[in-house]
């Protein structure tokens, strides 16, 4: 999907205030998230156990694809988990060149510790808005996520 050209001025208005409740929730969730975090993680790294919990084979290439970084980037951040207990590293047995990822019992705590935080962060700012108002509300940003995911 392209993005579109030159929005009418009541559109850019709703752009302007679209991006600063958007700009001002994902700062304050990403700040009582970070808060809760096990000592030695950061959101990147949180990020990084959630996506090898997902995957099948998680090597770091797959990771620096998935988070559309460099794969010495990806490298140093492993590393850093790998120190502190949250990664080890396995040589795959089918192919000895490849190195597969994989979350010790302290990340798998530490991700379901996350994640618990996180749908209860969500969960209550669902429920400041009115029971018949969620749905259409969830259904319209899983639209615009959708669009998002399909800019070029």
């Amino acid at each position: 999907m392209k993005l579109p050209g030159d929005l009418p001025q009541n559109s850019n208005q709703e752009a302007e205030r679209f991006q600063r409740a958007m700009s001002t929730t994902n700062r304050k969730i990403v700040s009582l998230i970070t808060e809760q975090l096990e000592d030695g993680l950061t959101g990147p790294q949180c990020y990084i156990l959630k996506l090898i919990s997902e995957e099948k084979r998680a090597t770091a290439s797959l990771l620096a694809e998935r988070m559309e970084v460099k794969p010495s980037a990806i490298t140093v951040m492993i590393d850093r988990l790998v120190q502190h207990g949250f990664v080890r590293r396995l040589t795959d047995e089918q192919d000895r060149r490849v190195t597969l990822l994989l979350l010790t019992d302290k990340a798998a705590l530490a991700l379901e510790k996350v994640l618990a935080n996180s749908r209860d962060i969500f969960g209550k700012l669902l429920l400041t808005l009115e029971p018949a108002q969620r749905e259409p509300f969830i259904q319209a940003f899983e639209q615009i996520a959708l669009a998002a995911s399909n800019f070029e």
